[in-house]
């Protein structure tokens, strides 16, 4: 039993393109690890900036991988449910 050819797309619907897609992914993915790794150069500098021991101005870099660890499960459902 042949399978019926697809039936072909309606003139107002969009096209997907693949290679944008991967790279928006690619492109949104270098930009999350350059984030992260924007407090590094900061580490030596933050207990000065923020007026407390270094101990304590470390939360500032687990904060933000933290952040990224929650968000990034959560945007990917979202895009699931809506995208």
């Amino acid at each position: 039993m042949e399978t019926p050819p697809p039936a072909p797309a309606s003139p107002g619907a969009p096209t997907a393109r693949p290679g944008g897609i991967v790279a928006i992914l690619a492109f949104a993915g270098i930009v999350a690890a350059l984030t992260q790794t924007l407090v590094v150069p900061l580490i030596a500098r933050l207990p000065a900036m923020f007026a407390t021991s270094a101990s304590n101005a470390s939360w500032v870099i687990t904060a933000t991988l933290l952040a990224a660890a929650v968000s990034t499960p959560v945007a990917g459902r979202l895009g699931d449910l809506y995208g």
